[in-house]
């Protein structure tokens, strides 16, 4: 299952372009999370190949470019979109738009969107209490 998970990404550059959004669902709701990325990528960009991967509970959520004269460029330029098309849905889950990987520097904006300014700052307090120089 691990090589399945490693090889993905590998097996999917030869359709082209592609954006991947790294998400935490709980458990169980995580195989209607997976069968669920599909439709609202396809809303966006109607030819749009969508593939959704989990391992416990994150989730690797991907779209890719669609086939045949569309630019990747393009398609990347769209990034923002779908970035909110598969957060707002992480978020009707119950989730998290934060995997493993922590939130990172390119959602530290988007993720005003889904917690209160009270919220935030605690997250602030707890990350402080552990790393005092982040």
């Amino acid at each position: 299952m691990w090589h399945l998970r490693e090889d993905m990404s590998d097996a999917q550059k030869p359709q082209g372009a592609s954006l991947k959004h790294d998400i935490s669902v709980p458990v169980q709701r995580l195989d209607r999370f997976v069968a669920a990325p599909t439709p609202p990528s396809r809303r966006a960009t109607p030819r749009c190949a969508s593939s959704a991967s989990a391992t416990w509970a994150t989730a690797t959520c991907t779209s890719t470019q669609p086939a045949g004269g569309v630019d990747p460029a393009a398609f990347m330029a769209r990034t923002q979109e779908f970035a909110e098309i598969v957060h707002d849905l992480t978020h009707q889950f119950g989730g998290s738009i934060s995997a493993e990987h922590g939130l990172g520097r390119l959602k530290v904006d988007e993720i005003t969107r889904y917690h209160s300014t009270v919220e935030l700052d605690l997250k602030r307090r707890i990350k402080q209490a552990f790393d005092p120089r982040a």
